[in-house]
């Protein structure tokens, strides 16, 4: 600053000129490395370190709460950041004590950060791991194809409401449904509370239906848009078919 001052003031000579120069040049190269290190911060590269990080702490503090990541999840991470590190890009990863109300695992689509849950299946299981990152592959579809998850969700639901009829579950139903209405905290957990198996985690949102029914869906021959969506990300699915199969029962 008080070089600048300086020159502003015309009273530079060579010498102040250079070390003028320097100082300017050094600044770019700090705004340049701190601009890397913010793009860093959610690269696949990045998460993948966290992942890598975290596990060896919980083998050598295994009864620390801030980590709990088994060497399988790890596993399949490392596998998804060689092959597809683009699936990882954007993401962030936090590992955390017990979740509430039994959670194994959690995406939040504004941070797009993925959350898995120490001492479940969040931290022992791929599955979930494999459920969560379907979350992000869901931020991937326009607006058109995500309304074909929108309508066989809604197809879905009816159909379950429809065969379900005793009064547990309408009283689940009836919580989706005022959770669908006004998508609050609140209404999204009481409807959790009141689900009597993971079978019907499926029909809370549009979201959680495609994380857990992804596999069926693309099966499906939903029209010209639908198949290009499938064909684009073709190659990923077949991938994560060969990690973790099609059962995804218990990766919520």
């Amino acid at each position: 600053t008080k070089i600048l001052r300086t020159l502003a003031k015309g009273n530079a000579d060579i010498r102040t000129q250079r070390e003028a120069t320097e100082a300017l040049e050094a600044r770019t190269e700090l705004n340049k490395e701190k601009k890397y290190a913010r793009v860093r911060i959610d690269s696949a590269d990045w998460f993948l370190g966290q992942a890598i990080k975290d596990a060896e702490m919980h083998k050598a503090y295994p009864n620390d709460p801030q980590y709990g990541l088994e060497p399988e999840v790890l596993a399949v991470i490392k596998d998804i950041a060689n092959k597809y590190p683009k699936l990882l890009e954007g993401l962030k990863l936090s590992i955390k004590g017990s979740g509430e109300r039994g959670s194994a695992g959690n995406f939040a689509p504004f941070s797009r950060l993925v959350t898995l849950f120490k001492d479940t299946s969040g931290t022992s299981d791929p599955k979930t791991f494999r459920h969560e990152i379907m979350h992000s592959i869901e931020q991937m579809m326009p607006d058109d194809v995500y309304q074909m998850v929108i309508d066989n969700w809604a197809h879905s639901l009816g159909k379950a409401i429809a065969k379900y009829k005793d009064g547990p579950h309408k009283r689940y139903f009836d919580a989706v449904l005022d959770y669908v209405e006004n998508p609050t905290q609140e209404n999204k957990a009481k409807a959790e509370k009141l689900m009597e198996s993971y079978d019907m985690y499926q029909y809370l949102n549009p979201s959680e239906f495609w994380a857990v029914n992804a596999e069926k869906l693309f099966a499906q021959k939903l029209g010209g848009r639908w198949a290009n969506f499938v064909r684009a990300i073709s190659k990923v699915f077949e991938s994560f078919k060969n990690l973790f199969g099609y059962e995804n029962t218990y990766g919520v």
